[in-house]
């Protein structure tokens, strides 16, 4: 199971869905076509990211702390720089580098520090997300969102 999270985390983080980390307005809206982008419908016909993240934020409100908390660890922490944190999430960067930021930019960069961080110092936050059903729900449903 702790392979499971780390990987839709990673796809998450990755694909910038972790930029919406507590930072999104939920408007209930978005979908393609008109279509609403509801939790009722499982946030199945939200068209963009943004309200894709924000529609499941509300469908996993208990979730939400949790999964913030794993994202400020993994991105505003241990992955700063290497991931290019934005700066809508993380206004500023950690007082000290962690081990697992290399400050390589690349895709597969940020995820070996992600899958550093998970394994290192974030690991209890990982944990907690992982043993909370709706943060692990959360999880998994923005790894289903699109991209951008």
């Amino acid at each position: 199971m702790l392979h499971s999270l780390r990987t839709a985390l990673l796809l998450v983080m990755t694909v910038g869905a972790s930029a919406c980390g507590g930072n999104v307005v939920v408007d209930g809206a978005g979908g393609a076509g008109g279509t609403p982008c509801v939790p009722a419908d499982g946030c199945s016909q939200c068209a963009d990211n943004a309200s894709c993240s924000a529609c499941n934020r509300q469908l996993h409100p208990s979730g939400v702390p949790l999964y913030d908390t794993l994202v400020t660890c993994v991105l505003c922490g241990d992955c700063y720089s290497t991931c290019m944190a934005p700066s809508s999430v993380c206004p500023s960067p950690p007082a000290t580098t962690n081990a697992c930021d290399t400050g390589t930019h690349t895709n597969a960069a940020c995820s070996a520090c992600q899958t550093c961080a998970t394994q290192g110092s974030c690991q209890p936050a990982t944990l907690t997300c992982q043993n909370d059903p709706d943060c692990l729900a959360l999880v998994l449903a923005l790894a289903k969102c699109p991209s951008m």
